[in-house]
Order: structure tokens, then sequence, then C-alpha cells
């Protein structure tokens, strides 16, 4: 996948993540405050649906990004389940709610929704679930970008004189070969 792809798959995907947790923070603050509109709760679940429904997308497309390492791989699917597991309580908060009257007005359009202490503790729990997405999401953002390293040579110390060769620029030796040997010193048997 081209780097230029990549950054703009992880731009799209951190977006998507802080929205979705602005949008639980603005819940709750709107719910110490008094309550939270019908016509607030409608838009906010459509756009948490979105804004995961996006970041679901992006992490499938990314899934093979990390099919090489299989720590990464892991990883990400454990970022996958975290992912779903929050869009699963998202929805599972949406059809728990349920409107509160507050006739101030006498009209029944001044509906409010009030979330109940589990309400409340479901929207923290999907705020801890959204902020581990985003601590996995930036470990392998910062460890799949590195490249691997060949394991240092016997008798290294490991101290910062030596630094570590890349895989790629290492190529296998045959110890049964002499240095400077070409093909014209093979005997034949």
């Amino acid at each position: 996948m081209n780097r230029t792809i990549k950054l703009v798959f992880e731009t799209i995907q951190f977006l998507a993540l802080g929205l979705w947790l602005g949008a639980l923070v603005t819940t709750l603050l709107l719910n110490r405050l008094g309550g939270v509109s019908p016509a607030f709760i409608g838009t906010q679940s459509a756009m948490i649906e979105l804004w995961g429904l996006v970041m679901v997308g992006i992490l499938w497309v990314k899934r093979r990004q990390f099919a090489g390492n299989r720590k990464l791989f892991l990883e990400d699917g454990i970022r996958q389940l975290v992912t779903f597991a929050a869009l699963f309580t998202a929805e599972y908060i949406k059809h728990r709610m349920h409107p509160v009257g507050r006739q101030a007005s006498g009209s029944l359009a001044n509906f409010v929704f009030v979330c109940t202490p589990l309400e409340t503790g479901l929207i923290v729990l999907q705020i801890g679930l959204l902020a581990l997405v985003c601590l996995l999401s930036v470990d392998l953002l910062m460890r799949g970008s590195q490249p691997r390293t060949a394991p240092l040579p016997a008798g290294s110390n490991g101290s910062s004189s030596v630094s570590p060769v890349p895989v790629a620029a290492t190529s296998p030796v045959n110890p049964a070969r002499k240095p400077g040997s070409g093909t014209r010193n093979v005997r034949k048997r």
C-alpha cells in the first residue's frame, strides 16, 4: 500500500475516532446540565454509527498491512474487536435511552433524554474502549512504520557504536564457500 494512502487512512481513522469521542463527551456534559434533546440523540447516534462504520472499514482495508508480523497482526485484531465492542455499546445505549417528560411549557415536544446511572456508565465504558482503540492505533502506527532489523552479531555487547543492520541489506552467506572463490575453483567429483 502506498505511504500516502496509509497516511490518508490513518488521518480519516483518527478524525472519526475524535468525532466519536467528542460526541460522547458532549452527551455526558449535556446530560449533567439537565438532559439531551431527542433531536440531538437522533443526530448523534446516526453520526456515531457513520464514524464507527468508517473506522471499521478503514481497519478492514488496512488489515493486510500487519499480516507479515504475528504480534502486530494480533494487536490489530484486538483493536478491531475493541472497536466493534464500542460500536455495539453505542447501539445498546441508543436503544436503551427513553425520553423523560419535562412539562415546562405544557407541550409534548419538551421531552429530554436523561441518562440513568447505567447509561452513564455505558457511555464512560465506551469512552474507555475508544481510548484503548486510540492507544492501540498509535502503537501500531509507531511499531508498524519502523523497519525490521537483523539481530546483532554474536559477541556484540549492544553498545551504541554498533547500529542494527536492516534485514533487506543482509544477504545469506554460504559457509562452505570461501570468500573470493568463484566458479573456477570448483572441484569436480
